[in-house]
């Protein structure tokens, strides 16, 4: 009853909204990016402080993500590592590939995924993120 349930919502919000456009939306009062690649309905899976990604309910795979603390600590993270990034804006890929990299308390490090866990865990943004820009201005 509840995938009957939750397949006759998703069917109607397709047909409420159209055709789906992955677009990002972020959010200055929270500094948070929000990108959803699919229209299903999802649940959320925290990772870490930095990010949130969100999983289909029908089948888990993912469906988009939620970035934290963009200006306030990512963005500046990466133009601190000279990476020869001389522009206005960059992509969302290279702002996700920063998740990992960010500072975290030593209390964090036992509950944080190693780096290859990320890199699984964002491959699905990525078709969509390369293309994203991120304006990287204060």
């Amino acid at each position: 009853m509840d995938n009957d349930m939750n397949d006759a919502w998703a069917e109607l919000a397709r047909q409420a909204t159209g055709r789906f456009e992955p677009t990002p939306i972020y959010d200055p009062e929270c500094d948070t990016l929000t990108l959803f690649i699919s229209d299903e309905l999802s649940e959320r899976q925290r990772i870490d402080r930095y990010l949130t990604l969100y999983r289909s309910l029908r089948t888990g795979e993912v469906t988009g993500c939620l970035v934290w603390n963009v200006r306030s600590r990512l963005l500046s993270m990466v133009k601190d590592l000279n990476l020869g990034i001389d522009a206005e804006s960059i992509t969302l890929g290279l702002l996700l590939l920063a998740v990992p990299l960010a500072d975290v308390a030593p209390d964090d490090w036992a509950s944080r995924p190693p780096v290859r866990v990320y890199r699984e865990l964002i491959e699905p943004l990525s078709h969509v993120a390369g293309h994203v820009r991120i304006g990287v201005g204060s």
